[in-house]
């Protein structure tokens, strides 16, 4: 199982950092380098259990983008339970972040057509009001 050993690399990473900037690159290459398709859904469960405690933004951030990985590997754009029952919890907390967390999750929901912002664009009163602005640019004044 792929997500153990993420989980373990992360939690190391945060009590001891890394002077390497490629860190999570070369960490989800390596973990995904060989890794069939089937283990690459499975761990999806474990990762986004993980990711609704996160309260660092750069690691949620890090998160998303190897849940991202891991669907890509997946190949299929069949959601698990686990994501389908989270993803508004996930929206929450991508919500306290902001825009890089939420165009992450947003790229994520797409791939497994899973609803996204249904309370509203954006769920967070300025990046709303961004989100406004852009949907109605075309009206010239």
């Amino acid at each position: 199982m792929i997500a153990n050993p993420y989980i373990v690399a992360i939690e190391d990473y945060r009590a001891n950092g890394s002077d390497d900037e490629w860190f999570f690159a070369k960490l989800t290459d390596g973990l995904l380098d060989g890794c069939e398709p089937h283990d690459a859904f499975k761990a999806i469960e474990a990762i986004v259990e993980y990711a609704l405690n996160e309260n660092d933004e750069g690691l949620f951030y890090d998160l998303l983008q190897f849940i991202l990985r891991l669907e890509h590997k997946a190949d299929t754009s069949q959601a698990t339970e686990n994501l389908i029952n989270n993803v508004a919890k996930l929206e929450k907390v991508a919500t306290n972040f902001g825009q890089p967390q939420l165009s992450s999750l947003k790229e994520m929901c797409t791939w497994f057509r899973l609803p996204f912002n249904k309370r509203n664009k954006t769920g967070h009163p300025a990046l709303m009001a961004q989100q406004l602005t852009s949907d109605y640019a075309w009206i010239k004044h």
